[in-house]
């Protein structure tokens, strides 16, 4: 038995477990299924690398317990009939990764689901593309890789910042949220999602350049002014998760472990504003807190305290500067798409996702693949509340393409 340190980091999300679990997910369809035996072996390897993920959570000591590394434990097949995402999650006494194997009517989907506990979306990426590596090469695949969780780069940033009162606030008075349908019967794990073609996703670039603005601004602006119009909420407030690594030195080393924070963005009486003005106004807010690297007010604290405090100060820490929003936001970026490519099959589906939210609880996941840009969510609900996430999703396609069409 090995015990392995964690990062401060680790204990955002251990915040609000009863509400939302918090995962990383990744669905992935393919022409042909992959071979199990040497999925397991890529496992195996990965797991050299990363022994955290055979590991449980032990959230007293903050570390990652490995009892054993047996791939069995994370690499299951299921039936077609099968709901994998529903079946019952315990990092506290389970492996920090899960894969599971589906066949599909043609082909075959891979579900994969990582503690967000162990790391964020960036190192999901990271450990996603050294799963495949491996399954593509074997052993060569982790000749000189090694992990690096150390958190000396960001109390670094931390250190050179210069001093100034909080910006911002991560409880808004007015939250955003969406309304409680009746039918709430039958809840079920969902995964809703709509994708752009390559032209639609070009047409969404050329405007954000157009504007100077990001796309990132765009998807805030577009998600966030529909969820008030539901809500009646004058103000757009939403928090957008932002992945520090872009700010520490280049290193060969992989980084999968925490390391994103979240910039809060708070503008007063956008409802009914066009959304043109509002993307405006979202990129003006947004370029304010780059500069002033406001994202580092959700994570200061807990790093300034993280050597002295108890765990149960420390997720209170966590609660006051990260706590779990009824209506989220993520952006996963670009996932590179040849370097998801496990020889013998091809993709014909990639969606990145996070935790399941028990609705009304909603958040929405923007991630481009091979060009093309996904809209994504997890759901615990109905079927009505299901088809009322996918009416969002056409609505925020329908509201992006329209401010392409202006190019």
């Amino acid at each position: 038995m090995k015990t392995y340190a964690g990062e401060p980091l680790n204990i955002l999300h251990t915040i609000g477990l009863k509400t939302m679990y918090p995962i990383v997910h990744c669905q992935i369809d393919f022409t042909q299924p992959l071979d199990s035996d040497r999925l397991k072996s890529a496992v195996q390897l990965v797991g050299q690398v990363v022994p955290q993920i055979f590991g449980h959570y032990e959230l007293q000591q903050n570390a990652f317990v490995v009892a054993q590394t047996d791939p069995d434990n994370i690499v299951k097949s299921v039936a077609a009939t099968a709901q994998p995402d529903a079946l019952p999650l315990d990092f506290m006494h389970d492996t920090q990764l899960k894969l599971y194997l589906q066949p599909q009517v043609s082909g075959q989907r891979l579900i994969i689901i990582m503690s967000h506990i162990l790391s964020d979306g960036a190192g999901f990426k990271a450990l996603l593309y050294l799963l495949v590596d491996c399954y593509n090469r074997g052993a060569m695949a982790i000749a000189d890789q090694r992990n690096d969780q150390s958190t000396a780069p960001l109390k670094q940033l931390i250190a050179q910042r210069e001093p100034a009162e909080k910006v911002g606030d991560d409880h808004p008075r007015q939250p955003l949220f969406l309304p409680q349908l009746a039918d709430q019967a039958n809840a079920e794990y969902r995964v809703g999602s709509t994708r752009f073609s390559v032209a639609e996703t070009a047409r969404l670039i050329a405007y954000a350049k157009s504007q100077q603005v990001t796309l990132n601004d765009m998807f805030m602006a577009t998600f966030g002014q529909i969820i008030q119009q539901y809500s009646g909420v004058p103000d757009l407030t939403l928090a957008c998760p932002t992945d520090m690594r872009q700010f520490f030195p280049p290193s060969p080393a992989l980084r999968i472990a925490n390391f994103t924070a979240r910039y809060n963005l708070a503008l007063p009486n956008t409802r009914d504003l066009p959304l043109s003005q509002v993307v405006q106004k979202v990129h003006q807010q947004m370029q304010t807190l780059k500069a002033r690297r406001q994202f580092l007010d959700s994570v200061a604290d807990l790093l300034k305290r993280a050597q002295t405090d108890s765990i149960v100060a420390l997720q209170q820490v966590a609660e006051a500067n990260y706590h779990v929003r009824p209506i989220a936001y993520t952006n996963f970026g670009v996932i590179d798409a040849k370097r998801v490519q496990f020889s013998g099959t091809v993709i014909t589906n990639f969606i990145m996702t996070g935790s399941f939210r028990r609705a009304p609880m909603f958040q929405v996941a923007a991630g481009t693949f091979a060009a093309q840009l996904t809209l994504a969510f997890n759901m615990i609900g109905s079927q009505l509340e299901y088809q009322f996430g996918t009416m969002i999703l056409r609505q925020m396609r329908q509201n992006l393409l329209a401010l392409g069409d202006k190019n």
